[in-house]
């Protein structure tokens, strides 16, 4: 799933934070677990708070969501909630 393009980090903006965004499409087009889903979001968490983020200098991140794609009517809700 996170070859597939799950999350990415594309950056740092203007005041050193990083910025990370989410294709929760990915999720819908694989149809993995929700322990996957899980799995891949604790390891974006561990990745970004071990690598991205500076103590006392950056502590806090943007993330993008990228909807594109989806809508309300073909996305499974369960699968929604979970990627939110």
């Amino acid at each position: 799933m996170l070859n597939d393009g799950f999350f990415h980090v594309s950056g740092r903006d203007k005041f050193n934070r990083p910025v990370v965004v989410v294709c929760p499409r990915v999720i819908f087009e694989l149809k993995p677990t929700n322990e996957d889903i899980n799995a891949a979001a604790a390891f974006g968490i561990f990745f970004i708070k071990e690598r991205l983020l500076v103590d006392g200098k950056c502590e806090n991140l943007l993330i993008i969501q990228d909807l594109t794609g989806l809508g309300v009517f073909n996305t499974g809700f369960k699968q929604l909630i979970t990627a939110v």
